[in-house]
């Protein structure tokens, strides 16, 4: 709704010199036009803020009107807004010179938030729209325009959040920032409350490894985790009193990464070496996962969320396990909830092990180190929201009284959860004990639902009355009378959009997908590249390459030969290796000439190691101990070729074709050791036969015939 305006002739005047002088058509001045970035604007001008439009008023002979706006954060001139709101009873910030961006103005509209480029007229005390640029006078009210504003304005970035003060029952932690002008508008130091979940319950995972150090590490040390040293810890350890956990709870994680490649930040191991939980981490993801293995089947579930890690920056990072429902915060702001295909139970035995720092693939080599300084399970699946609280948006000045007004806090949307467990109050003096019931269930499954719990008195506080009759004190009449509720949001409720948001984007309303940093586009299917893919590498990621075939590295920097080269080799292309002198491609093996056979190894220029029963330059010549008798050739590690007329293992049995007989013996080749009163070749001839009448010239002459015969 259009408010009526009267501006004052000076106002008028100091508008018409601010705005820029179009001789043509807005659509026309586009032609090659590059819009000044906020940064660049930010220097120009009197005034920066970011705020929320809360009405509009009419339009005036400039064909421009002026908009209340609620305050959100000054980034620059708090003092010439604070003189504005001297000469007027509302807590809103007027300011003028909008219009419709076919005239080159920056439109604005009710419930908009937007960041605002100004100058301030000093007899005036008014603020009015700056446009040394075309639709100059706004821009889109983003993390990443502010950043570059304060960095233009000499704000250098904020630190890390310190380490929080308490682990739990609400502690408070600080970052700080600073100015290299000579005066910065703003804070250099700021603070948030942290760890506002219950103590109850509580397991500190990181203070059970420090004090399972040799030596054990004090409370103010961190963890650190590298190639090669990996922290362990027994689950009975930490778990010493019961063997159960809840199956509704959350992970608390406090961590800096100096190198990272493909870590586990938690993992547990039951006594099969399959993991129990696990939570993932890499430079652009976070991922929960675990196993369930048996006799006869194997699975496994892993749940992956989009992140960007940070180099030597402190994150923070909360996991929630609720009933089927995983929900991921990071750096306090909630990243994404997904569900399982089946309820997640931890079940815990005394030979299970509890590790940080340990890599998901043992062989790699690629180096990673990370440090950890908080490690919490918490019984409360709520306990991730309370972490440390988000960034919020809240108005600057006092805005009670109007509509509609106020910041967006996480606590809004959230209801906090407590933990289930029984607050016992004691009233010495009535001995009377009372404790509150477990949470109910949240009365709705996604948006914004309410659950109670009841106060409830102990059956010791039963007495009878005159009539033998039990009954309850009137402390438990009150107590079982009292309720409390709390709001409760367990999920988002379920968008309709007719394309499916790609890239980790999820629907938030009809149509309209809320994307993942680094991506954008009607269903997020456009990349900002954050780096250069070489060598022909193709952007998937806002840091992810995917590489060609032969290469790879983050930017698809690095040649890759696979094999490697060898031997100190060089890889020059993909697959082709540039070899010392002595060594041959395409993977530089060593070079010998002729070729190393039966098995045999090149270690050295033209020099073989032979396999076992070989020897000689090429591993040509056969060994056989003993050697081969009777002319036998040696033609197979211990195996001989004998010569006609031999045979056995080294040629040492003779052989006589046809066989001997009448019980002769071979002794060589094909000649017989004849019995007594046998002769011939194969003393196949017997003495007996001989004619009795034959005289003993008669006889040598017989023997003479067979004259390789041999009688015993």
């Amino acid at each position: 709704m259009m408010r009526s305006s009267t501006r004052s002739p000076v106002i008028l005047l100091l508008f018409l010199l601010t705005i820029p002088k179009f001789s043509k058509p807005c659509i026309q001045l586009l032609d090659g036009w590059k819009q000044l970035s906020p940064g660049e604007r930010a220097k120009l001008v009197k005034v920066v803020f970011i705020g929320k439009v809360v009405n509009l008023y009419s339009y005036d002979a400039t064909s421009t009107h002026a908009a209340d706006f609620e305050v959100w954060k000054i980034l620059k001139g708090s003092k010439f807004v604070e003189e504005v709101l001297e000469t007027q009873s509302s807590p809103l910030v007027k300011v003028y010179g909008f219009g419709e961006k076919m005239n080159c103005f920056s439109p604005v509209n009710p419930g908009e938030v937007h960041m605002v480029f100004m100058v301030y007229a000093n007899e005036s005390r008014a603020l009015i729209a700056r446009y040394d640029d075309i639709f100059g006078a706004t821009a889109p009210a983003t993390a990443k325009n502010e950043e570059e504003v304060l960095l233009a304005l000499g704000w250098k970035t904020w630190s890390s959040w310190s380490r929080c003060n308490k682990n739990c029952d609400g502690g408070e932690q600080f970052r700080t920032r600073v100015c290299v002008n000579k005066e910065c508008d703003g804070s250099s130091r700021e603070s948030r409350k942290c760890n506002e979940f219950e103590c109850y319950g509580l397991k500190d995972i990181a203070r059970h490894i420090r004090e399972d150090q040799i030596p054990p590490l004090s409370r103010h040390d961190n963890i650190k985790v590298e190639n090669g040293v990996i922290k362990s810890i027994p689950v009975s350890k930490v778990f010493r009193y019961y063997n159960y956990f809840p199956d509704d709870f959350s992970m608390l994680f406090r961590f800096r990464v100096v190198a990272l490649t493909n870590i586990y930040l938690v993992a547990m191991y039951d006594y099969r070496k399959s993991l129990s939980l696990g939570v993932r981490i890499t430079p652009d993801l976070v991922s929960f996962g675990f196993e369930k293995s048996s006799l006869f089947q194997f699975r496994g579930w892993s749940l992956d969320f989009p992140v960007r890690v940070k180099t030597d920056y402190w994150h923070t990072l909360g996991i929630s396990i609720q009933e089927r429902n995983v929900t991921a915060y990071w750096d306090c702001a909630r990243i994404g909830s997904k569900t399982l295909r089946e309820k997640f139970t931890l079940a815990m035995d005394a030979m299970d092990k509890i590790s940080i720092g340990e890599p998901v693939l043992v062989s790699s080599i690629e180096r990673y180190e990370i440090e950890i300084s908080e490690l919490y399970f918490v019984p409360d699946p709520g306990a991730s929201r309370q972490q440390c609280d988000p960034p919020i948006f809240k108005p600057v000045f006092h805005t009670h009284e109007i509509e509609g007004s106020g910041g967006v806090s996480a606590s809004e949307i959230y209801g906090k959860e407590g933990s289930g467990t029984p607050n016992y109050v004691d009233d010495p003096e009535n001995e009377v004990e009372i404790s509150w019931s477990e949470w109910s269930p949240c009365s709705k499954t996604c948006g914004k639902g309410k659950r109670m719990r009841v106060m409830m008195c102990d059956m010791e506080n039963r007495f009878f009355d005159d009539k033998g009759q039990p009954t309850l004190k009137d402390e438990c009449f009150k107590a079982i009378q009292t309720f409390e509720e709390k709001e409760c949001y367990l999920q988002d409720c379920p968008a309709q959009c007719d394309r499916s948001c790609l890239n980790g984007g999820f629907c938030s309303g009809r149509n309209i997908c809320r994307c993942q940093p680094g991506y954008h586009g009607d269903v997020c299917e456009k990349v900002e590249c954050k780096i250069h893919c070489r060598n022909g590498g193709t952007c998937v990621g806002p840091y992810k390459c995917k590489c060609p075939s032969g290469y790879g590295g983050t930017q698809c920097e690095k040649v890759l030969c696979n094999p490697p080269c060898q031997y100190g080799g060089r890889c020059v292309k993909p697959n082709v290796c540039d070899c010392l002198p002595g060594f041959v491609g395409p993977y530089c093996r060593l070079s010998c000439s002729p070729h190393c056979y039966n098995g045999g190894v090149c270690v050295g220029p033209n020099k073989c190691r032979c396999a076992k029963g070989f020897t000689g330059e090429s591993c040509l010549q056969a060994i056989c101990n003993p050697p081969c008798m009777n002319f036998g050739v040696c033609y197979k590690p211990n195996t001989c070729s004998c010569p006609y007329g031999w045979h056995g293992k080294r040629c040492e049995k003779a052989q006589c074709y046809p066989h001997c007989r009448n019980g002769g013996t071979c002794w060589r080749r094909n000649t017989c050791r004849c019995p007594q009163g046998y002769y011939g070749n194969y003393c196949e001839h017997s003495l007996a036969r001989i004619n009795k009448h034959d005289d003993k010239k008669n006889f040598q002459e017989k023997l003479l015939q067979f004259p390789r015969g041999r009688r015993l």
